[in-house]
């Protein structure tokens, strides 16, 4: 040490600057070799922890998963509820394809601690089935029957094979018994439980807040702690509500929420999305105008179907009313060619085919909506244009046009969405036998042709099969014009680039972008490979 003391006194200053320098030079060069040699052999992965604030414009009203289509509701159950096939150990078809018989998993318990068993699978599935609770899965589970046969096992028989009940099972969440056996569905509302559900998903209730006027403003949620899967990797989730879509975009712009998505019409969104991660995702849904002729005989006329078919100017819908974030839709067709329609043949000359009598009057029922209102309004014009001119529009308070206009078919053509559960699956849509009031054959449509594909459907299990069936169904539909095709709607999620994880593929709901939610990750760590 002293030698070394010795020779450094023995520099000049030139001698010692130079030696200065270098030593920094030498040190700088470690760190960036050991950085490199770190970065080239580690990686980060995801950690627990963190906080993530989700925004949505409207209110929860309740939470339950079957009984609910309100869009705030099919969130939150999103996050605190999982489906079937989670809990499920196995799964046994019958050779006929008629009876399945499921077998639970062990130890799977409610977040409150109570036993989940079998019969709150059989329970919820004869939920879903009430008329009164018109929920999502209906359709899907229409005549099948339930039998408990141990604690862990139920079995289910179908009227008739169904090549969609093991992705039903995939979706179907399953809500507790012991909260919901001794209240009737329609006073679900009434309950505390309608806003502070027990789940058996990823997530809890931790608290939620509401203001003195009964605006429910904030979820906390936290992993659940009792949850049968992979735990969540964001410690603390948040569910923010809005009154509207300008005061949501500018929590987004403050960083009071960090991510948010929409179905459009939402064109004030896109002042957004510069330096955020944008990701959009076609929905299996669209928007129809679906004409009842059992309610007025003028709309039995093929020709004049296919005139307000042609005059329907779906591009300019979509362009106008959706801001371009919604595409024309005609099933069979790209958006592209369905856009092309009202060229491929004139309007006035099916027209002129028609037979329908001079003092005919038509009545388009609508949803009192504002932009379904003006895309009803710009269909008249269209139709207007080609000489139909004896079309009036009824609007209806959205609240009651389930009840009062759409399950009673108290309408001659109305404007109304169609969800799919699965894309293929056109039974619950199309089917004769979906022509009642739970049904969603709106135009109350019937082909025995039609109905022999959408069978075949739902007994074949090739996926590729079914696609070149449902094609072929869709062909006969649209050369039938039971409806008036409009627009299919994408689904668009915008977030903060700090978030990872969220799905990539196709959605079938807007909720289903919680389906992988335990793999959203907002934290992370770097480690050695």
């Amino acid at each position: 040490m002293n030698l070394a003391r010795d020779i450094i006194r023995a520099w000049s200053t030139a001698e010692r600057r130079a030696a200065f320098i270098s030593a920094l030079i030498l040190a700088a060069a470690s760190v960036a070799l050991t950085s490199v040699t770190v970065a080239a052999h580690s990686t980060f992965i995801p950690a627990p922890g963190g906080v993530y604030r989700e925004g949505i414009v409207g209110q929860p009203s309740i939470v339950n998963p079957i009984t609910s289509a309100n869009p705030a509701d099919q969130d939150l159950s999103a996050l605190l509820f999982s489906p079937l096939e989670s809990f499920l150990v196995s799964s046994e078809r019958s050779k006929d394809a008629t009876v399945y018989t499921l077998k639970l998993k062990e130890n799977l318990v409610w977040s409150d601690g109570t036993p989940l068993t079998s019969d709150d699978v059989v329970f919820t599935i004869n939920v879903a089935q009430e008329p009164f609770a018109e929920s999502a899965f209906s359709g899907a589970l229409r005549g099948v029957s339930t039998e408990r046969v141990s604690m862990l096992q139920v079995k289910l028989t179908l009227p008739s094979p169904n090549a969609f009940m093991e992705e039903l099972f995939a979706r179907l969440p399953i809500i507790p018994k012991h909260i919901w056996e001794r209240i009737p569905v329609k006073n679900y509302h009434l309950s505390e439980y309608a806003l502070q559900p027990i789940g058996n998903g990823p997530y809890r209730i931790a608290s939620f807040t509401k203001a003195k006027d009964g605006f429910i403003d904030e979820y906390h949620l936290v992993p659940n702690e009792r949850f049968g899967g992979e735990k969540p990797f964001i410690a603390d989730f948040y569910v923010r509500f809005f009154e509207s879509s300008s005061a949501l975009l500018d929590a987004f712009r403050l960083r009071r929420i960090h991510g948010f998505g929409f179905l459009p019409p939402f064109p004030e969104a896109h002042e957004v999305m510069d330096g955020v991660t944008v990701t959009r995702t076609a929905l299996p849904r669209y928007y129809g105008i679906f004409l009842n002729n059992s309610a007025n005989d003028a709309l039995a006329d093929p020709f004049l179907r296919l005139a307000l078919s042609h005059a329907t100017d779906r591009a300019r819908i979509a362009r106008e009313v959706f801001q371009g974030d919604a595409e024309s839709y005609f099933p069979g067709l790209s958006s592209e060619d369905a856009a092309l329609i009202s060229a491929t043949e004139s309007a006035t000359s099916a027209l002129a085919r028609a037979k329908h009598d001079t003092d005919v009057s038509l009545t388009l029922t609508v949803p009192d909506v504002p932009f379904l209102v003006r895309a009803a309004e710009m269909v008249l014009e269209d139709w207007s244009a080609a000489g139909i001119s004896f079309v009036t529009i009824e609007k209806v308070p959205l609240a009651r046009f389930r009840s009062d206009i759409l399950e009673p078919r108290a309408y001659e053509m109305v404007l109304a969405p169609h969800a799919f559960l699965n894309p293929d699956d056109l039974y619950p849509f199309w089917h004769s036998a979906s022509r009642g009031g739970t049904g969603e054959n709106f135009s109350l449509y019937a082909r025995s042709s039609v109905d022999t594909l959408l069978e075949r459907i739902r007994t074949e299990g090739d996926h590729e099969a079914r696609a070149r069936l449902a094609e072929d169904a869709w062909k006969t539909i649209g050369n039938d014009v039971p409806a008036v095709f409009l627009v299919s709607l994408p689904y668009t999620h915008v977030h903060g680039e700090d978030l990872e994880g969220f799905p990539s593929g196709e959605l079938i709901t807007p909720a289903d972008r919680f389906l992988n939610v335990a793999e959203w990750n907002v934290t992370r760590v770097r480690v050695l490979e």
